[in-house]
């Protein structure tokens, strides 16, 4: 815990987090739109707008207050530039239900995704095992409910083989004990297993 005390809040990165997230959100709709069938859903799916929350909190975070806020920030982000797009300049009708459940979603999924970058970064052994395990969690479970549900087994298996890949290697690589290392990797599928049944309820379909 000595080193997150030592680490001080950065006031430039709210600004930087709300342009990362208009930028991605824009450039996934426009990928959505490109791609496709087995990789459409993917470039615009929670994982990926989750993956570049946490990459961009890691980057320019440097205390769990700007963390929570650039985590927000960029998920929140994310979703405005989706709608600005699609909706705005490419004039595609789009559902106000959606919009509603899709920015409630990053009103809490970003703080915790901001966290768990914080703590990737800047945390104990414990904490960076936890983290990334959960951050492995969401793609994997997401992978499942492509491959189960959504009928899209190509690109369901590369994210379910990522996510479980990446999971082994980080737990691998922290100095960690071997219990901690099993409880990392039980609360990584407990994340699976919550993302994959999230997705399976009809509101996400």
């Amino acid at each position: 815990m000595t080193a997150i005390r030592r680490v001080t809040s950065s006031a430039p990165a709210i600004g930087e987090a709300a342009l990362a997230g208009l930028v991605a959100g824009a450039f996934t709709a426009h990928l959505q739109g490109v791609l496709p069938t087995d990789w459409n859903t993917v470039a615009n799916s929670g994982a990926v707008w989750t993956l570049v929350a946490f990459t961009v909190t890691a980057g320019v975070a440097r205390s769990m207050a700007a963390a929570a806020g650039v985590g927000l920030l960029v998920l929140v982000g994310e979703v405005a530039g989706y709608y600005i797009d699609t909706a705005g300049l490419r004039h595609i009708p789009v559902l106000r239900s959606e919009e509603v459940l899709w920015t409630a979603a990053a009103l809490w999924i970003g703080p915790l995704t901001g966290w768990a970058a914080f703590f990737t970064r800047w945390g104990t052994p414990a904490q960076r095992a936890i983290s990334v395990a959960a951050i492995c969690g969401v793609v994997a479970g997401e992978g499942a409910y492509l491959i189960r549900i959504a009928g899209l087994p190509r690109s369901g298996w590369v994210e379910v083989t990522v996510g479980a890949l990446a999971a082994a290697g980080a737990l691998v690589v922290v100095p960690a004990s071997i219990r901690l290392r099993l409880l990392s990797a039980a609360g990584g599928v407990v994340v699976a297993v919550a993302v994959y049944g999230a997705y399976s309820q009809s509101v996400l379909r």
